[in-house]
This record gives C-alpha cells, sequence and structure tokens, in this order.
C-alpha cells in the first residue's frame, strides 16, 4: 500500500510539474521580453475551472467570453455553412434544402435543439455518408445517386446524437402519456420541481442546489 501511495504522490508530483512547466512557458510566449503590437491571443477551453489563476490576471487573457449553444437561428446558419460546398455542386436536393433553411418548427434548426457546432457539423458528415453509401450500392450510375436527401438527414438525426440536453424523445417513449399524478404526494414534488427548475430555464438563470433524499437515512442525491 506504502509503494501505491508513493507512486501515486509521484504520479500527481509529476503532473504537476509539467502543467507548471507549460503555464510558464506560455506566459513566457504572452508576456515576452519585448512587447508586440497588433497581436491578439485567443484562447478556448471546455474547462475553464482548471485555467491557472496566473493567466487570468490584467494584461494577459482577462477577458472571458462564455459562448453557449447556437440558437435555432444560429443552428440553420451554421449548417448552409457546412452544406455550402454541396449546395455549389448540386449534391443536395431539394427537400434537404428546404428542410435546412426552414426556421419553423419542422426545419433542421428545431430539430437540432442542444447540439454543437462540432455536432452540426458531424450530422453533415453522417448524411453524406448515408449518400455515399446509396451510392456505392447503386452503382454510382448518375449524379442523384450521390445526393444528399432528406431520408439521408433523417437518418443522420438519428445516428448523431447531442451530448448535452434534455433527451426528450426517450422520455417521450417512456412514458407516451406523461407521468400520472397517482397521489397527493407525487403531485407535491411535480409541483416543487417544476416551482425549482423555472428560475433556471428563465433568460436569468440562478444556480441552485438541490438535495433529494429518498425514504432510507442517509440516502439522497445532490444536484445543480
Amino acid at each position: 500500500m506504502d509503494a501505491i501511495a508513493r507512486k501515486r504522490g509521484s504520479m500527481s508530483s509529476d503532473t504537476t510539474g509539467v502543467r507548471d512547466s507549460v503555464v510558464n512557458q506560455l506566459l513566457a510566449k504572452m508576456d515576452g521580453v519585448k512587447a508586440i503590437p497588433n497581436v491578439l491571443i485567443v484562447g478556448l477551453t471546455n474547462r475553464p475551472e482548471l485555467i491557472d489563476p496566473a493567466l487570468l490576471r490584467p494584461g494577459r487573457l482577462e477577458v472571458q467570453l462564455r459562448v453557449e449553444l447556437p440558437d435555432r437561428l444560429g443552428r440553420r446558419d451554421i449548417l448552409a455553412i457546412h452544406t455550402r460546398s454541396m449546395r455549389e455542386q448540386n449534391a443536395l436536393s431539394n427537400d434537404a434544402i428546404a428542410i435546412l433553411d426552414d426556421v419553423g418548427n419542422d426545419g433542421m434548426g428545431a430539430r437540432t435543439e442542444h447540439f454543437s457546432g462540432a455536432e452540426l457539423a458531424g450530422l453533415v458528415r453522417s448524411a453524406a455518408s448515408f449518400a455515399l453509401a446509396r451510392a456505392v450500392d447503386n452503382g454510382l450510375g448518375t449524379n442523384a445517386d450521390g445526393m444528399v436527401t432528406i431520408t439521408d438527414l433523417e437518418r443522420a438525426l438519428v445516428e448523431v446524437r447531442p451530448a448535452l440536453g434534455t433527451q426528450d424523445e426517450v422520455l417521450k417513449r417512456r412514458y407516451p402519456f406523461g407521468i400520472s399524478d397517482y397521489s397527493s404526494l407525487m403531485k407535491r414534488i411535480k409541483r416543487d420541481l417544476i416551482r425549482f427548475t423555472t428560475p433556471i430555464r428563465s433568460s436569468t438563470p440562478r444556480l441552485y442546489s438541490l438535495l433529494l433524499v429518498g425514504a432510507s437515512d442517509g440516502a439522497g442525491v445532490t444536484g445543480e
């Protein structure tokens, strides 16, 4: 056990040393010996809580911008960017163009809720792969064989799912008629949950911590 603990301590120490070395080199590159005008440094991360505070001091990465998931119009525009070459090469069918440009509830912008930009790009690649597979099966006889259609987009929606957000379709399959208020206790629980989650869905969300305690002692789940 002592050997394992020493090994873990050594690994942790080595990791800390490598991280400090990387941070120091980055700071040296950013500060430098001589200031260089007209140079803007932009950094991106999915884990802002792990950034060393030294990198966030004034004169360094002092401005932080949170990039949220795109809205419906943003998703439509991102899909238009990733399908631009398909449109130029006439590799996108008219029905696929219509559903991609539609900003209504039936358009791809509405049906790709919680998708990030990378996941939207993956959706387009998946649809293109379905079209290519169909073209190979048909022997590449005509240009229409390799054209991305609305069917390819529908199949891509099943294959590519967002990593974040709610999976409403899963709940609908499990509870097609909704969750029944089978008792007064269930009604109170649903009422309290709606009351607690409503501020999170508002335009100015706040962070709430909830402790859901079971019937037995010591059983609970903390959610934020």
